[in-house]
């Protein structure tokens, strides 16, 4: 039976989130998201399992340290920062994973899964998934410096970019992953075959088939996943979504209240079906969390845009849109140059210049599968507009959470605000999914005696 037997959390809401959908997992948790606090943890797991040494009864540890430094995102905010004058140390975030390698000296597991954003390959001109795959691998002088009880343990590693459109979840999103298993297995890792595909385009592949493929019965580690033939498509947007309620694209304020909605029928796709009735979560009669955040402004211009469409299509709508207000007007319009002018155009125009901005309103396809969400959306979903202009809306907390693949019964934690980031932080749980089967298969067949 899986045991939670504690974690890390920085994130209150994401603590009240696993607490919310796992409480039948038990397991401490220790707050903030300082992993050098682990002997609270080693105190925490040894009153949990008073019987046997500590280091017999972690099978796996998984990680996803803060990966601020790594992504574009997190950089851009930290280079606004140092401009500033405001930026945090440069070593403070990667420091976590420093501390979470020693955890996993501390505690010694079976397996390890570490992951973090693709950026991690090349911080600064440095491959830290090599660092840290190289340090797994070089562990037995380490673990005596640390006092590990079992000396000289060290892991067989290897680290690699799976792709989330792999493993069934409908949305483009690349993450490095690093697993290891502990010599004493005499076993390697392997990541787990994809089960679906989708064709991310052909310059994605032509950089990776510049080198061969790598074994997986050497240390070196870099293993470059590709979907076999003939694999089932991904689902695009409109399998993942075409069964939640219809939203109107405007309503009475900013924020909308929460309200259970039906659904629109029944599961018209595999996908759609998954997503209701996932082991554990099934059963819901209605949709919660379908709501999002509206503005006036732009429903119009979002219902005049078409799949793939992004800001400077939405800005020459716009723009088009506050013509024809103006022609509407005719001897009553305002001067150009003057206050009203501006104000009147305000009401149309978002003020964001295009070449800041070309990239960051985005119309879903209802073919494809969506583009990266990110943490983002806690502040802006405009990265990811409804491929139904008919709807003239962003996406949902639903709806993201259906994209990411977490499955209908699912509940979030916190306002809207804490929720969007929740999903856009997280590992898809399809994609999470097939990591632990694989890891799990790997377990048992190292600890399954082999019949002659």
């Amino acid at each position: 039976m899986l045991v939670n037997v504690g974690g890390i959390e920085k994130d209150p809401h994401a603590r009240e989130s696993h607490r919310l959908n796992f409480a039948n997992l038990g397991g401490p948790y220790v707050e903030g998201d300082d992993v050098r606090k682990h002997q609270e943890i080693l105190e925490a797991i040894g009153a949990a399992f008073p019987d046997g040494p500590l280091e017999t009864q972690i099978d796996l540890i998984v990680a996803s340290p803060p990966c601020q430094l790594f992504s574009r995102v997190g950089r851009g905010k930290l280079r606004s920062l140092e401009e500033a004058g405001r930026a945090p140390l440069r070593g403070g975030d990667r420091n976590l994973f420093e501390d979470a390698l020693q955890l996993i000296v501390a505690l010694q597991p079976m397996a390890v899964a570490l992951e973090n954003v693709k950026e991690y390959l090349r911080y600064k001109g440095q491959n830290v998934a090599e660092e840290v795959r190289s340090r797994l691998e070089g562990w037995a002088d380490s673990a005596r410096r640390h006092g590990s009880r079992r000396e000289g343990a060290r892991y067989r590693a290897l680290y690699g970019v799976l792709n989330s459109v792999w493993y069934g979840v409908p949305q483009v999103r690349e993450r490095v992953v690093v697993l290891g298993l502990h010599e004493a297995l005499g076993a390697h890792p392997r990541f787990p075959d994809p089960t679906t595909d989708f064709a991310i385009g052909s310059s994605y592949w032509t950089a990776r088939n510049q080198r061969p493929q790598l074994e997986l019965l050497t240390t070196h580690a870099e293993v470059f996943v590709k979907p076999a033939p003939n694999l089932p498509a991904t689902p695009g947007c409109a399998e993942a979504l075409g069964d939640l309620p219809v939203r109107p694209g405007w309503t009475d304020g900013y924020f909308e209240p929460e309200r259970t909605m039906a659904y629109r029928g029944p599961a018209r796709t595999p996908y759609q079906l998954l997503m209701r009735q996932w082991s554990g979560f099934e059963g819901a009669a209605t949709v919660e969390n379908h709501r999002t955040r509206t503005l006036k402004r732009d429903y119009e211009t979002f219902e005049r845009m078409r799949p793939n469409d992004g800001y400077q299509s939405a800005h020459a709508i716009s723009e088009a849109r506050f013509q024809e207000e103006l022609a509407r007007r005719r001897a009553d319009a305002p001067d150009p140059e003057t206050e009203a002018w501006d104000d009147l155009r305000a009401e149309y125009v978002p003020p964001y210049p295009l070449e800041k901005f070309h990239d960051k309103w985005r119309m879903l396809s209802p073919d494809l599968p969506s583009h990266t969400l990110t943490a983002h959306l806690a502040h802006d979903c405009y990265s990811h507009i409804h491929y139904d202009a008919s709807q003239g809306r962003t996406i949902t907390i639903r709806e993201a959470a259906r994209l990411q693949s977490f499955p209908d019964g699912f509940k979030f934690a916190g306002g809207m605000n804490a929720a969007f980031r929740q999903i856009g932080n997280a590992v898809p749980p399809l994609m999470a999914k097939a990591v632990g089967e694989a890891l799990v298969r790997q377990l048992r067949d190292a600890v399954t005696p082999r019949r002659s």
